[in-house]
């Protein structure tokens, strides 16, 4: 699959629609209505996206995107909806919980949550499969 085929493909897709929908003033009732979900699903493909793209902009080291709630990100979507076909829905983000913070930095350098960022980062790949275990 060529790049605009797939560019095509994840702008089109239900969730990158209903997400840009609703951040484009379109109320939850009418985003359901028009794609057939009940509410819950509405918020959780909401908020899944919304994790993706946190985990990206973390990844990249862009600044962070501030919110969990549709009315916080409306304020971010020139933004946000760029992003949208640049994500592939169809894996889990690679950090789960991004957490913003605002993080201080002390007189001596060091930064106020140094534990919280080290918990942050992705586990090595080594240490994510577990060992064989010989008979």
């Amino acid at each position: 699959m060529d790049v605009a085929a797939l560019k095509e493909a994840r702008e089109n897709d239900d969730r990158v629609l209903i997400f840009s929908n609703l951040l484009n003033d379109v109320s939850i009732e009418k985003v359901c209505k028009t794609y057939r979900r009940s509410e819950s699903e509405v918020m959780d493909i909401f908020r899944f996206i919304l994790r993706k793209i946190k985990s990206r902009r973390l990844e990249r080291m862009e600044p962070m995107i501030v919110g969990n709630s549709i009315k916080e990100i409306k304020r971010q979507r020139l933004v946000v909806l760029p992003l949208l076909h640049k994500l592939n829905l169809d894996k889990d983000p690679l950090y789960k919980n991004v957490i913003h913070e605002p993080m201080e930095i002390k007189e001596d350098g060091t930064v106020r949550h140094s534990d919280f960022l080290k918990q942050l980062k992705p586990m090595p790949e080594h240490l994510r499969t577990p060992p064989i275990v010989k008979p």
